[in-house]
């Protein structure tokens, strides 16, 4: 497949399209020298930090879901299928600060998945 009609290689197009800030074309060609470097899995990551930075549409989104699949890297798919919906519908987001378990905290860690 070639490069730029991969997921990834679309994701990288629709953020230029959407993202007018300075070094926006400097980073996405960093994507895309990651990308001809069949640096892929490298390439998903600077794209999803990327998205964090500068708002995304939801198709950048399901664009990165469906590189993730392909790369097998289901647990990255199925996040940037949240952030997807999340694009899609608006989100809420709070950090959550735990006390240590000396001043009364959690003793046992929250294994990824689980919820509290």
């Amino acid at each position: 497949m070639d490069r730029r009609e991969s997921p990834l290689g679309k994701a990288v197009r629709l953020y230029l399209a959407g993202t007018p800030v300075e070094g926006a074309a400097a980073d996405a060609a960093h994507v895309m020298r990651c990308l001809e470097a069949d640096d892929w899995e490298t390439a998903l990551i600077l794209l999803g930090d990327l998205g964090d930075a500068h708002p995304q549409p939801p198709e950048f989104w399901g664009l990165l879901a469906d590189a993730a699949r392909l790369m097998w890297l289901q647990r990255d798919a199925d996040w940037y299928e949240w952030r997807r919906g999340e694009a899609r519908n608006g989100a809420l987001r709070a950090e959550l600060c735990l006390l240590p378990s000396e001043q009364g905290g959690r003793e046992m860690p929250i294994l990824p998945g689980e919820g509290l």
